[in-house]
């Protein structure tokens, strides 16, 4: 495959994630992810004269949208993290609750 045709090959797997995870489909973006890296990868691996101008257009593609991917996946990351600290201490509660009803219910059958 040719540098252009691999830059290409590269934007539109990099596209296909960004699309995921503005859906909020983070399952199909993380099942991605192995694709993406490779083409990446292999973007990397071209070798410098291979590129010219025909495929300048193709990496600025390919670094806009792995740009706008990182923002959206720090974005996404920040929601989660916040979801999941509203889960621990839901479960703090929880057992704490567990913990004091079980005592209390303990001393009423033993007095």
């Amino acid at each position: 495959m040719d540098a252009g045709a691999q830059l290409a090959a590269a934007v539109a797997v990099a596209e296909q994630q960004l699309v995921w995870l503005r859906l909020g489909d983070l399952d199909s973006f993380i099942s991605g992810s192995e694709a993406h890296e490779a083409a990446c990868r292999s973007v990397l691996a071209l070798a410098p004269q291979s590129l010219d101008s025909n495929t300048s257009e193709g990496l600025r593609q390919l670094i806009e949208v792995n740009s706008a991917a990182a923002a959206e996946t720090s974005e996404r990351m920040g929601e989660l993290q916040a979801k999941l600290a509203g889960m621990n201490r839901g479960q703090r509660v929880s057992e704490a609750y567990l913990a004091t009803a079980t005592a209390e219910s303990l001393s009423h059958f033993q007095g």
